[in-house]
């Protein structure tokens, strides 16, 4: 039944109703005594009693053909519907001291006399330990989590708080900031316990990395704030903040990060070349490097050499230049001169002077002030 079509009937009930007899006399059946008691957070006790007024003989008790108890929630969803003094429906399922209405309805003949009384749900609260893993790799607009929510009511007659595990969990979300974007951030919703997350196409998302962007070239630093809500039925609740700081890499970190893609690209490029040789055979010298701050990618000039095990093995020589944005991809290798081994091994399996790569992987530096939080600096 619509909330509409409650009030309308409630309206014309709530007054009780007159019967009129013959020769002007009139009988009204109204609710004398309405009581409700919780006997628990899931269960109500009810009592009620109807009386009938007459003009001719005054007021006396009256019995209803039939009773009907009835129990809705602050959506006026149907929580219970039957007889009897007792009312139990499900608390857990219910928000943070939700109204719960109460109406009992008595028929006589064919009218009904109804009356209305709420109570409240139990208090109740999330709890919430969470791990934030961000940035993820070298990208600041990726990240992972792992949350667990606990929801948790209030014990009846008690001060204390006992868990409880509602037919719908938190429906929850994060929203992202940094310093300059003010009351707005970038918003996202957090699926399950697990998971990972890309503000990258988000509503706010360019202002996020505009001022992040900002902060680390004025401040070679920046701080970024998670704003955790979660919600049961209601609003949605402020649960926490979680705090990262990210910083800008210092020139031997990323020296060490040219050195470990260099290292992964001399394995990529002999597994193309289909060359198996030992580890400890193949040598990748970094000529120069570059990082382009405005592309966030590097360019690596370098000398792969390897050769086989026998005495009398080649000796393979192969110069080249490596672009690779600082998140590992894209990634490209270009041959731009050989030796005469190595080119004749290029020729055969490489038609372009330029090979794709798949992803690199990436460094993470741990910053050791804030090393309990899984800080990656940038």
């Amino acid at each position: 039944m619509h909330l509409w079509q409650r009030m309308i009937r409630w309206l014309s009930v709530v007054a009780g109703v007159t019967l009129l007899l013959g020769c002007g006399a009139r009988t009204e059946y109204r609710v004398e005594v309405l009581r409700i008691a919780q006997q628990g957070w899931d269960t109500l006790a009810v009592q009620v009693s109807f009386v009938e007024h007459t003009t001719l003989g005054g007021a006396k008790p009256a019995i209803p053909d039939d009773i009907q108890w009835l129990a809705f929630d602050a959506t006026y969803d149907t929580l219970y519907s039957g007889s009897g003094d007792r009312i139990p429906f499900i608390d857990a399922n219910l928000g943070d001291r939700e109204r719960v209405m109460v109406e009992v309805c008595g028929r006589f003949g064919a009218f009904q006399v109804c009356e209305q009384e709420a109570v409240l749900a139990s208090p109740k609260r999330i709890q919430l330990a969470s791990e934030l893993d961000y940035p993820d790799g070298t990208a600041y607009t990726k990240g992972r989590y792992h949350f667990r929510f606990q929801v948790e009511r209030q014990i009846f007659g008690n001060e204390s708080w006992e868990p409880i595990w509602p037919e719908r969990p938190p429906e929850s979300y994060m929203v992202a900031s940094t310093l300059g974007m003010g009351k707005t951030g970038v918003t996202f919703p957090i699926s399950g316990k697990r998971g990972r997350f890309n503000l990258e196409r988000l509503p706010n998302s360019a202002d996020f990395q505009y001022y992040l962007k900002s902060q680390l070239q004025d401040e070679q630093q920046a701080k970024v704030e998670f704003k955790v809500f979660a919600q049961l039925r209601a609003e949605p609740v402020y649960l926490t903040t979680i705090e990262r700081v990210i910083r800008r890499k210092t020139d031997a970190e990323r020296a060490y990060e040219v050195a470990f893609f260099a290292d992964q690209i001399a394995r990529r490029l002999l597994d193309k070349l289909q060359v198996d040789v030992p580890e400890q055979r193949v040598y990748a010298y970094i000529d120069d490097w570059t990082y382009e701050a405005d592309a966030e990618q590097y360019q690596i000039d370098l000398e792969i050499v390897w050769k086989g095990t026998s005495w009398r093995a080649r000796k393979y020589v192969l110069y080249g230049r490596l672009d690779v944005a600082e998140t590992g991809y894209p990634a490209t290798f270009t041959c731009t001169r050989c030796n005469r081994h190595a080119d004749r091994l290029w020729r055969r399996y490489q038609r372009s002077d330029s090979i794709a790569l798949d992803s690199l992987r990436t460094v993470k530096y741990v910053d050791m002030e804030n090393r309990d939080n899984s800080i990656v600096e940038r």
